[in-house]
């Protein structure tokens, strides 16, 4: 560490850290016009794969989901290859929907679209109820597609009256309705998904989007 004089003055003595990148920061001790630097650097890649490592190995290592993480991890970091080897390991645990979506990443990451394009139907296959609306329905709604989030959603509420994600079916509705304009069904869609809706939680969510554009429902 070496001292070094500043032009500004710190009346009290302060710990700041600079220069942050990745894998290192620049710790300084700054009191009146003296700073005293000190580099910190950790391999932080190596450290994270080195704990995920530890975790595959120890309580985790049966769980279909750690080994997707760590793939995805892996898949954003540029290592390819292990991003596919912990993929795989997670499948060989369980055809889960998170599973089947990260190795479809992987695969498009090393050009096999068909392969990615195919394990991404299996995924949708095995949606449950919640997961196939909010795939669904909001990736219509993100592509402002609205028409055809409101006729899929639609078609679901009617083809599913008995279903517990009614209210979720109708909730999403409303802001399909909401972000096309038309606040008058919005609100109309959000007040039969509170009436849908079993679980307080839920009714305070519904409640939230009533009060987004300006209606009262009944709680």
């Amino acid at each position: 560490m070496t001292p070094q004089t500043t032009t500004d003055s710190q009346e009290r003595m302060a710990f700041t850290f600079d220069d942050l990148t990745n894998n290192s920061a620049t710790a300084a001790l700054r009191w009146e016009k003296l700073k005293v630097p000190l580099k910190i650097e950790v391999e932080l890649p190596a450290t994270v794969r080195a704990s995920i490592r530890s975790e595959l190995r120890g309580g985790k290592h049966w769980n279909s989901d750690a080994w997707a993480a760590a793939a995805r991890y892996e898949l954003r970091n540029g290592d390819v290859d292990t991003a596919l080897k912990y993929a795989d390991h997670a499948l060989a645990l369980g055809n889960t929907t998170g599973a089947l979506r990260t190795k479809a990443a992987v695969l498009e990451k090393k050009g096999d679209v068909k392969g990615a394009a195919e394990l991404r139907d299996r995924a949708k296959q095995n949606y449950n109820e919640s997961e196939a609306l909010n795939y669904v329905a909001f990736g219509l709604i993100n592509d402002k597609k609205y028409d055809d989030a409101i006729t899929y959603l639609n078609n679901f509420i009617a083809s599913h009256p008995n279903s517990s994600q009614s209210w979720l079916a109708y909730s999403i509705l409303g802001q399909a309705y909401s972000e096309k304009g038309d606040q008058a069904k919005a609100r109309e869609a959000f007040n039969k998904a509170m009436a849908a809706s079993q679980q307080e939680s839920d009714r305070v969510t519904v409640q939230d989007f009533l009060n987004s554009i300006g209606a009262e429902g009944k709680m």
